[in-house]
């Protein structure tokens, strides 16, 4: 199967918080297509999702920022799971990057965002931060504090 059959996107959306001259806070919300990567695997039981966050900063240095693993049960597979954190990034453009990993399906997927705190359009000061409530059902590991 091409590689491009075993990757989905997942989207990425940051907003941003000034918090000195050349770095901003962020707040970081991914999107991941948990249904489009196991939906219609046929497995039972239990399914991990091994999921990723990095960061190449400035200088093109990357690193990793959060790792975690999602169960979800095969019987109730969402559509969509939500996963949010806050960073901190510095000068020049950053890149936030997710990787969401199935081992059983082989299905990956990815997105990406590019932050500029020295941009030269928007508010200024910070982004205006636009959000949902998500259900009170919705299990999710807990990635802790920055």
């Amino acid at each position: 199967m091409p590689l491009t059959r075993l990757t989905d996107q997942s989207r990425v959306r940051v907003a941003t918080f000034r918090k000195s001259v050349d770095s901003v806070d962020i707040v970081v919300a991914a999107d991941i297509p948990a249904s489009k990567m196991l939906g219609r695997a046929g497995l039972a039981g239990p399914l991990q999702l091994n999921v990723s966050a990095r960061v190449i900063d400035g200088q093109a240095e990357e690193r990793q920022i959060l790792k975690w693993k999602e169960q979800l049960d095969s019987k109730a597979v969402p559509d969509h799971f939500m996963k949010g954190w806050t960073q901190s990034v510095g000068p020049g453009l950053n890149i936030i990057r997710l990787d969401a990993f199935q081992s059983d399906t082989r299905r990956i997927a990815r997105g990406a965002v590019g932050v500029d705190p020295s941009r030269a359009s928007g508010f200024g000061l910070s982004d205006i931060l636009f959000g949902s409530i998500t259900p009170t059902t919705e299990k999710s590991a807990d990635v802790g504090a920055m």
